[in-house]
């Protein structure tokens, strides 16, 4: 919860997600809040489902999954709390090192915030048959949970202890991983209709930027 709380504020996110160039010009994001929460207790804490909760204006592209992944490495305690804020220090590490992103399965976007003056209409038909679907689909995980919960119950008398395992592989730090490429030079490189797009959407977002400034 520490690391994570070193998340909130606006910053800029190039090292916590994947660039594309061509699309995004901005690459500074606010997080507003966060929260780790246990979404099913367990007899065994190890097996407590948990939630990270992340509430912000907008996200990047794998933005939530490269930002878990550094969480799970400093929960294992492979990295330091401070590699948060090294990563969020463009000036220092302009690169991205390359990490792998946590998998994309548990990665849901829950709710989107609107003005209050916003009304929305829906129909209570096409609600009930969603709650349908979900149900069906619900029952089926369930089912599925519950063979591969006793499968391994089973199992697990006779698997040896993780004290007998073969040895570990060596593990390399965040901060020393080869990097890629800047931003500066993923743009420099961008040629024809990705280099159109490119300068469209920074015109775009000077103007936007010149009508806040003087406003």
């Amino acid at each position: 919860k520490d690391a994570a709380r070193s998340l909130v504020g606006e910053h800029d996110f190039r090292n916590f997600c994947k660039i594309d160039a061509a699309n995004v010009v901005q690459f500074v994001r606010e997080i507003r809040a966060v929260d780790i929460q246990i979404v099913q207790e367990s007899s065994d804490p190890r097996n407590n489902l948990l939630a990270f909760v992340l509430n912000g204006s907008g996200f990047l592209w794998h933005q939530v999954r490269c930002i878990v992944a550094v969480l799970f490495m400093i929960g294992q305690g492979k990295e330091d709390i401070s590699v948060i804020s090294k990563l969020l220090n463009i000036e220092e590490h302009p690169c991205k090192p390359t990490y792998n992103m946590a998998p994309e399965l548990p990665l849901v976007l829950w709710d989107c915030s609107f003005p209050d003056d916003i009304e929305f209409s829906y129909d209570t038909n096409v609600i009930q048959r969603v709650c349908d679907n979900l149900t069906l689909q619900w029952k089926d995980v369930v089912i599925k949970g519950a063979i591969m919960r006793h499968m391994l119950d089973t199992l697990q008398t006779h698997a040896p202890s993780q004290a007998t395992n073969t040895r570990k592989r060596k593990y390399t730090a965040l901060l020393d991983l080869p990097v890629g490429p800047s931003l500066e030079n993923l743009v420099a490189n961008l040629s024809g209709k990705r280099k159109e797009t490119y300068n469209a959407k920074k015109q775009k977002l000077e103007e936007y930027e010149s009508k806040q400034n003087s406003s």
